[in-house]
């Protein structure tokens, strides 16, 4: 039985991404389907429509789709959408269980932005990219990955 979960390669990151297969190869998560591109303004609404009315949704769609956050010019807005699926024999809630640890405790850590990478940020406007700037999307459910599949594939 496959079980599968959707990670997003999220703007800024692109060029870390045979650091990040490395990691999931090690891990025993192999990618099923991926593409590179510019995620369309509705696709990314959609995705996130369950955090509509947050404080940082606003500020993850511009993330997502402009490349223009407060505070940073030409930001490539690229990510790289995954389709990821379990090399062992595990249940659905038990992968997603284990990818949104891998990514909590071993993947975001890893690639934390940096402040020195942003020297022309304010410490404000650095704090508050890095609200929504973190390196990758993780499904928080089975229904939640079968979804946002659907969603970008």
């Amino acid at each position: 039985m496959s079980t599968y979960s959707l990670f997003i390669l999220k703007p800024g990151f692109i060029n870390r991404y045979e650091e990040l297969q490395n990691i999931l190869k090690d891990n025993d998560i192999v990618i099923k389907k991926e593409k590179k591109l510019v995620l369309p303004l509705k696709k990314i609404e959609n995705h996130y429509a369950e955090h509509k009315g947050k404080s940082f949704y606003n500020g993850l769609v511009d993330y997502m789709t402009k490349g223009d956050v407060k505070g940073i010019c030409k930001f490539d807005p690229t990510v790289i959408v995954m389709e990821v699926a379990s090399n062992r024999i595990e249940s659905e809630e038990s992968f997603i269980a284990r990818t949104r640890a891998l990514v909590k405790n071993v993947i975001r850590p890893k690639f934390v932005l940096k402040k020195e990478d942003f020297k022309n940020l304010t410490t404000e406007d650095f704090e508050e990219l890095t609200k929504t700037a973190n390196v990758l999307h993780a499904s928080d459910s089975p229904e939640s990955a079968s979804r946002e599949i659907e969603n970008l594939f």
